[in-house]
Formats: structure tokens, C-alpha cells, sequence
């Protein structure tokens, strides 16, 4: 079990009483320190969004609400605008994993686009 100290100041800044979220804070504040240093919050931002959104399954202990539901594009979008570098570092601490299977996603998608060549060249006779 997972545990982190929360002080009554964090409470009631962010307005959340949910433990996941206060770990998270809690377990990346320096990866979070660090990330402030090296980008501005449009950055941290724009950084983000530029991963897929197959690859932010972590944002979703940033949502507020209930239930197990998946996250959709827009809700991934207000959670890192509210929460951009521990969005950012979230997605960082999730990064080598990620990055593997982007990888296996494009070896895919190079060998389905030298079938689809190989295809085309016979269809159209060259």
C-alpha cells in the first residue's frame, strides 16, 4: 500500500481529497521541481499533447469524479491544463514503456505500408 503524507494546505489548495492524487503529487514532486525548471507551462502543456492518448492512461488519477471509465481526448486536455507538469511528469515517468510500444506500433505500420506498396505496384502493373 501506497501511502503520502498530505497536508491541510494541499487539500485545500487543490480541492481534492483523493489519496491517488496526493501519492502521485507526493511520489513526483521532484521530477515535477526539475520540469518547471527546464519548461513554461504551455510548454509542459503542448509537451503532452503531443503524446497519444494511448499513452496517458497514467493522467487518469488527475480526473475528478468517479467510476472506471476510460479517458476521452477532452478530459486528458483539462486535466493537463489544470495539472501540466504533473501531467508532464506522469507521461515522463511512463516514458520507457510508451516508447516501446510506439515502436512495435510503427514496425507494424512500416510493414503493413511495404504491403500496401507491393500491393499498389501489382494493381496498378509497374
Amino acid at each position: 500500500m501506497k501511502t503520502a503524507v498530505v497536508r491541510a494546505s494541499d487539500l485545500l489548495r487543490e480541492g481534492r481529497w483523493d489519496a491517488g492524487f496526493h501519492i502521485a503529487r507526493s511520489e513526483l514532486a521532484e521530477a515535477m521541481d526539475s520540469l518547471r525548471g527546464r519548461y513554461s507551462e504551455q510548454q509542459a502543456i503542448d509537451l503532452v499533447d503531443s503524446i497519444p492518448l494511448s499513452e496517458k492512461a497514467s493522467l487518469t488519477i488527475l480526473r475528478t469524479g468517479s467510476g472506471a471509465r476510460g479517458m476521452g481526448a477532452a478530459e486528458a486536455q483539462e486535466v493537463t491544463r489544470r495539472y501540466p507538469f504533473l501531467s508532464l511528469a506522469l507521461v515522463a515517468s511512463e516514458a520507457d514503456a510508451s516508447m516501446r510500444r510506439i515502436r512495435s506500433e510503427i514496425e507494424r505500420n512500416q510493414k503493413a505500408l511495404a504491403v500496401l506498396f507491393e500491393l499498389s505496384d501489382e494493381v496498378q502493373g509497374d
